[in-house]
């Protein structure tokens, strides 16, 4: 018996003969199907999660052949479907449905009541020409008369095929009565019914179960401040639980948040009304990343962040610890580092501890111990995180090995320089005091808390031009005191 070869088993030859490619609705362009019932992927480039630019070749798709049991003829019918990744989503589409739609005519791939059928019987048979659009009735009755379906109506006179629609009917109404749920104010009166809790729930943004556990009238009485009962009479009787609802008030309807889209500093770029306006406006296919990103589910989307509300500023949380957070942009900005020389100018900013250690060969260990604080210094430099262009070096003065530390030694071969330049400037005598003693007055005054450019102005208002304390002091700017303690230290030097 010669087994029957379809078009899509070959994986190999480009271009079949009479194929025509049509592009896959809502594939961003990388995906087509053909006539003959084949896939192909197109080359292009896709930005990875760590955003890496990786190329993927083109490629025909492989095909599953999809097996459906029919436990009435004890066999197997089967149907052809393939895989796309959209948006890092993975995707399945049935084969005939595309082909019939980009190559007969267009329906909605949504409605599920839209069936393709086969002409020959043969669902691998996925030919244009093969296939036309049919509906759940139709494909019942040509299973029937294929034998592959018992036909139960058949054995029914028309009063009891009438009875048995009027009996299902009614138990789709019972069953739509049983899951409709209505919201009461705290008076017992109608504000809207609901098709379900699910319903409800989105309606009001409150949780579905507790909705569901108010319905009840089981030890949850209200939730959201309200009251909610199954199905819809106008008004409820709420004498046996009206002493229980004191001091309960009824919250204003939720209102729905915009959506924020910040930068990595977290600054307001702009806002939307919801996610679907958001990735819209981005060109992306789904909102499923920024509504995750919103939610806490990942940190960023898009290389930006996302928030409910429309916040100017808003903080950000270091967590590089969360597996998601490691390849996100929000990690690199956290993880970047930059590398200062004694007087807090930034020389170079690196991605990362690895990255600084590599292109300085300074250990990895000095870098991060730095970091950490353990040590002044790192192999000569200061290391932070982040990249301001400066730095405070205070913070630095605080640390218990900073007066034996590199850093403390420069900044007090720079404090002694400055006050030799200070004395030089000062004329290199105060009074008949020598240069010396002029930088000993100079770390006196220093330390007790005077500002050595206002200890210079003070000392020619009060001996060059004759200034009384109150005159110096309101000339300069300064305390009284101020005044008196510089002169009591030149009188002091001068003994």
């Amino acid at each position: 018996m010669e087994i029957k070869r379809y078009p899509f088993q070959d994986l190999s030859t480009p271009l079949l003969h009479g194929e025509e490619w049509k592009d896959i609705p809502n594939a961003g362009g990388h995906y087509q199907i053909s006539n003959k019932g084949r896939a192909r992927r197109l080359a292009h480039n896709k930005k990875t999660k760590q955003g890496i630019s990786v190329s993927l070749p083109a490629l025909i798709l492989c095909q599953q052949v999809q097996p459906s049991y029919n436990s009435y003829t004890k066999d197997y019918r089967f149907y052809l479907r393939f895989s796309v990744t959209i948006n890092d989503k993975r995707i399945k589409i049935n084969t005939a449905r595309f082909v019939y739609y980009c190559f007969v005519a267009p329906f909605d791939l949504k409605n599920l009541n839209h069936i393709i059928l086969y002409r020959d019987n043969d669902s691998l048979n996925v030919s244009p020409e093969n296939l036309y659009l049919g509906d759940p009735k139709e494909k019942v009755k040509r299973m029937i008369d294929n034998n592959r379906s018992k036909d139960m109506r058949s054995k029914l006179s028309p009063e009891e095929r009438e009875a048995r629609q009027q009996a299902q009917k009614k138990r789709s109404q019972e069953k739509s009565n049983d899951n409709l749920i209505s919201q009461y104010d705290l008076e017992g009166n109608l504000i809207r019914s609901y098709v379900d809790a699910g319903a409800a729930s989105k309606a009001v943004k409150l949780s579905a179960s507790h909705i569901g556990s108010a319905a009840k009238n089981r030890g949850r009485y209200t939730a959201g401040g309200y009251l909610w009962r199954r199905g819809k009479a106008p008004i409820i009787d709420i004498s046996e639980i009206k002493e229980k609802l004191v001091g309960i008030q009824s919250k204003p309807q939720a209102k729905a948040q915009c959506i924020g889209q910040y930068d990595l500093q977290g600054k307001l770029i702009r806002t939307f009304p919801n996610a679907r306006a958001a990735s819209s406006h981005l060109g992306m296919l789904s909102d499923s990343s920024i509504r995750a990103a919103t939610n806490g589910k990942q940190h960023t989307s898009q290389g930006f962040i996302w928030r409910r509300g429309d916040a100017p500023k808003i903080t950000i949380k270091k967590s590089t610890s969360n597996k998601s957070s490691r390849f996100s942009p929000l990690s690199a900005e956290e993880l970047k580092i930059t590398q200062y020389d004694f007087d807090g100018i930034r020389i170079r900013t690196y991605a990362g501890v690895n990255a600084a250690s590599r292109e300085t060969g300074i250990s990895r260990s000095s870098i991060q111990r730095a970091l950490k604080k353990e040590y002044v210094t790192g192999s000569g430099y200061l290391w932070q995180h982040g990249e301001a262009l400066r730095i405070d070096l205070r913070p630095f003065k605080q640390h218990p090995g900073f007066n034996s530390s590199a850093l403390g030694r420069h900044l007090e071969a720079k404090r002694q320089k400055n006050l030799e330049k200070m004395a030089g400037r000062m004329g290199g005598e105060i009074r008949s005091t020598p240069s010396r003693s002029v930088i000993s007055l100079l770390e006196e005054a220093e330390a007790r808390g005077f500002e050595k450019g206002k200890i210079m102005v003070l000392d020619n208002l009060i001996h060059q031009f004759g200034f009384s304390n109150e005159e110096a002091a309101r000339a300069a700017g300064v305390p009284v005191e101020l005044v008196q303690g510089v002169r009591e230290a030149v009188l002091q030097h001068q003994k």
